[in-house]
């Protein structure tokens, strides 16, 4: 299958940046890529939070720096709604996290890498495609505010004295604190699915939040 969906828990891990670049360098470093293919083209959504960010920017850098193959000279992301949602009508292959796929903290080591986004040379929220660029043994990045007009200029968003190469993330723990009530839950549960909903097995999920909760609350009674 060409097409992979990557599964985890809230209380395996947050939604975040980290998560999400993990994913896509999962496939990017597994995936076979022909001795003729020069180019890569990746979209999504302008999701800020997973996709449209610096982490994001910092694992596709490091990726074509250190682990693409030689050929590969250019990365385009484009962020298009209706080829998004082509993709994902698709059949798709499960990695679970832990058992298929790890997650990589990107954020801290991209944070030291590269500028903020603040202090590019182009306007990244405003941005519809961005343009990866590997220049012998640095990455050049363009921003481009239209799907088919090219009109930015290609520059390194790297700090003085840093190298791309330099990011070598490690991986994080699975787990995640959960934050919430666990009565509030219960109730909720119990009101649409009554008292005995702990029985029911498309409810799992609820039930391993339920448990996560009431251990963080009596490890903070605890201490």
């Amino acid at each position: 299958m060409n097409v992979k969906s990557y599964v985890w828990l809230e209380h395996e891990y947050p939604k975040n940046s980290n998560a999400i670049a993990s994913a896509v360098h999962e496939t990017l470093i597994k995936f076979n890529f022909g001795a003729q293919i020069e180019e890569v083209h990746l979209f999504a959504d302008g999701c800020g939070g997973q996709n449209k960010n610096s982490t994001m920017m910092a694992m596709i850098m490091y990726w074509l720096t250190t682990e693409a193959p030689k050929n590969i000279k250019k990365r385009d992301i484009i962020i298009n709604r209706k080829q998004y949602e082509d993709i994902i009508g698709q059949h798709s292959k499960v990695l679970k996290l832990g058992a298929g796929w790890d997650v990589f903290d990107w954020k801290t080591k991209t944070d030291n890498v590269l500028k903020k986004p603040s202090q590019w040379y182009f306007k990244c929220n405003e941005s519809k495609r961005f343009i990866f660029l590997k220049e012998k043994d640095y990455v050049t990045l363009r921003g481009e505010v239209f799907y088919k007009s090219d009109m930015g200029c290609a520059k390194t968003i790297v700090r003085k004295s840093k190298k791309i190469a330099q990011l070598k993330p490690s991986i994080q723990r699975i787990g995640s604190t959960l934050r919430g009530d666990k009565s509030s839950i219960d109730s909720l549960l119990k009101k649409h699915y009554g008292a005995d909903w702990r029985d029911n097995t498309d409810l799992d999920f609820y039930k391993i939040i339920d448990t996560t909760i009431q251990k963080t609350l009596l490890w903070k009674l605890a201490t």
